[in-house]
C-alpha cells in the first residue's frame, strides 16, 4: 500500500512539473480545461438528482368510488411529501384509454383473474364489501341471521345501468349468497351512500376501508360479519415501466404501501 501511494505522489509531481513548464497563456488553458471538468461534474449531479428526486406532474384516473375508498388520502399525502411534484386526477368512472388521453397511469378494480391487456399492471391492493347500517336502524329490525333476513330492512347500493340490484357474498366456507332488493337510493358516490348509511336511511354493501373508523366509532355496524364480497383486486395500469420518471414510480410505491396499511387494519 505505501508503494501504491509513494507511486500516485510521484505521478501527481510529475504532472504539477509537466504543467509548470507550460507557457502562461498554455497554463491558462489548462486551468480552464479543469474548471471545465468540474463544471461539468457538477452538471452530471444535478442531472443524477432530477432522475432519482420526484418531480414533475402526474396524470392519473381513478374511480370516483376508489377515491372514497381511502386512496384519496394516500394520494393528497404524495404532493405534501413531495413538494416539487403535481398530480392530476380524473375522477371518473368510465373506462380511459391510458395512452391516448396521455395518463401516466389509470386506477381500476376488477375481480380476478384480469383481462389479458397489453399495458403493465401493478397491483396495489384488495378492496372487500361488507355489509353496514347505522345502530338506530339495526335496533328496529331483529338482528339478521341470514341474508335473506335482510328482505324487509331498506336497502341502499351503487347504481348501475341495469336497474337491477343483487348483493352477492361469500360465506367463511366459500359458498356464494345472494340478495335481489330495491334501494331506497341508488347512486355511484360512495361518499353519499355512507352518509346515508349512517343516517339509518338503509343497510349499504360498502367497501370495508371505507366504513372501517365508523365501525370502530359506532357510527356504523356491520351486519351478517361472516359474509363478504370476493375480494376485487385494486391494480394500475400504464403503457410501460421502462423509462418509468421517478415521480410516477414513486406514487405507485405510496400506493401500493398505502393499501397495505388499509388491509392490516382489517
Amino acid at each position: 500500500m505505501r508503494r501504491v501511494n509513494e507511486v500516485r505522489v510521484g505521478r501527481a509531481e510529475i504532472a504539477r512539473k509537466f504543467v509548470e513548464g507550460f507557457a502562461p497563456d498554455r497554463r491558462q488553458f489548462h486551468q480552464h480545461c479543469l474548471a471545465l471538468l468540474a463544471e461539468s461534474k457538477a452538471a452530471k449531479e444535478i442531472v443524477d438528482q432530477t432522475r432519482t428526486k420526484p418531480q414533475g406532474t402526474v396524470r392519473i384516473s381513478c374511480p370516483v368510488a376508489l377515491l372514497s375508498s381511502g386512496i384519496a388520502e394516500i394520494i393528497s399525502r404524495y404532493p405534501h411529501d413531495n413538494p416539487q411534484v403535481q398530480v392530476l386526477v380524473d375522477a371518473t368512472n368510465r373506462r380511459v384509454d391510458v395512452i391516448e388521453e396521455g395518463l401516466d397511469f389509470a386506477i381500476r378494480v376488477r375481480l380476478p383473474p384480469l383481462e389479458d391487456t397489453d399495458l403493465a399492471v401493478r397491483q396495489l391492493g384488495l378492496s372487500t364489501l361488507v355489509l353496514v347500517a347505522s345502530p338506530d336502524l339495526a335496533e328496529r329490525h331483529a338482528a339478521p341471521t341470514s341474508i335473506e333476513s335482510l328482505r324487509d330492512w331498506p336497502t341502499l347500493s351503487i347504481a348501475n345501468n341495469s336497474e337491477r340490484y343483487i348483493w352477492n357474498l361469500v360465506d367463511t366456507s366459500g359458498q356464494v349468497v345472494s340478495l335481489a332488493h330495491q334501494p331506497r337510493l341508488a347512486t355511484d358516490d360512495l361518499a353519499s351512500l355512507r352518509i346515508a348509511a349512517m343516517r339509518g336511511v338503509g343497510v349499504a354493501m360498502l367497501p370495508r376501508e371505507l366504513v372501517d373508523a365508523d365501525l370502530q366509532s359506532g357510527r356504523l355496524r356491520r351486519l351478517l360479519p361472516d359474509l363478504a364480497s370476493r375480494p376485487g383486486l385494486v391494480h394500475a395500469i400504464f403503457p410501460t415501466r421502462r423509462g418509468m420518471v421517478p415521480a410516477v414510480r414513486h406514487l405507485l410505491d405510496a400506493l401500493v404501501a398505502g393499501y397495505e396499511n388499509l388491509n392490516q387494519k382489517g
